[in-house]
């Protein structure tokens, strides 16, 4: 369950869910902090889920986050990774 929207807090339960192999069926980054217990804003939240999850593909060196959220793509402003 997500108790802040630290992007270090948010990076460790993305890195779990992979792990794990859940929320692959989530389709935006909203959807994914609402069912991972996030009880504030849900679109403040989203915003950090997203740009954690950049942040994620970057340290990884490739996209990760479409490899295990991979209907997040279908969102228009996906961007795998920051250049």
């Amino acid at each position: 369950m997500i108790t802040d929207l630290k992007r270090k807090t948010i990076r460790q339960h993305l890195i779990m869910c992979a792990s794990m192999g859940i929320c692959r069926n989530v389709s935006t980054p909203k959807e994914w902090a609402q069912l991972m217990g996030w009880k504030g804003h849900a679109n403040f939240a989203a915003l950090n889920v997203a740009k954690a999850g950049r942040d994620l593909n970057k340290e990884m060196g490739y996209d990760y986050i479409y490899e295990h959220f991979p209907l997040w793509s279908n969102n228009k402003k996906y961007r795998p990774v920051d250049n």
